[in-house]
């Protein structure tokens, strides 16, 4: 299972307005600060839009902001909004036989414990978790 450059993307924008959440972010001083394309994050910004997770601030000093608290957003909703369902493979093998249908089970049974571990770290870990985290590496304390 490989996450996107878009997820990733997504991911970065999303702390990035988390640490500046007294103001409004652009989509060029994201990526800017993130050394990330504004062309491509653009796109990304449209899901989270979409999703609910951003809102959109217009005028002079329009930009971006979280559309609910950083602590309420799982790194899950973010990914899932960018990628749709996580899962280690895309989809099961059916095959016709008794043996070849008690196999896919059996071997289905490590997808979905898998599947279920990778989803409950995603669901497990907020976007303000990820903000204190950074914070607490470069030494400086944003508030959330």
């Amino acid at each position: 299972m490989l996450i996107s450059s878009k997820g990733q993307y997504a991911l970065r924008l999303m702390v990035d307005i988390s640490i500046n959440s007294g103001s409004t972010v652009t989509v060029k001083a994201v990526a800017r600060r993130c050394g990330l394309s504004d062309k491509y994050l653009e796109q990304v910004t449209s899901s989270l839009l979409k999703a609910g997770y951003l809102r959109s601030v217009r005028g002079p000093r329009g930009g971006y902001r979280l559309n609910m608290p950083a602590e309420e957003i799982t790194v899950g909703m973010v990914l899932r909004a960018i990628e749709g369902r996580i899962s280690p493979i895309d989809n099961r093998v059916d095959e016709d036989g008794d043996t070849n249908m008690v196999m896919n089970d059996v071997i289905g049974d490590v997808w979905d414990a898998l599947e279920t571990a990778i989803n409950n770290v995603l669901d497990n870990k907020t976007i303000a978790d990820l903000t204190r985290e950074y914070s607490d590496r470069i030494g400086y304390m944003y508030s959330i």
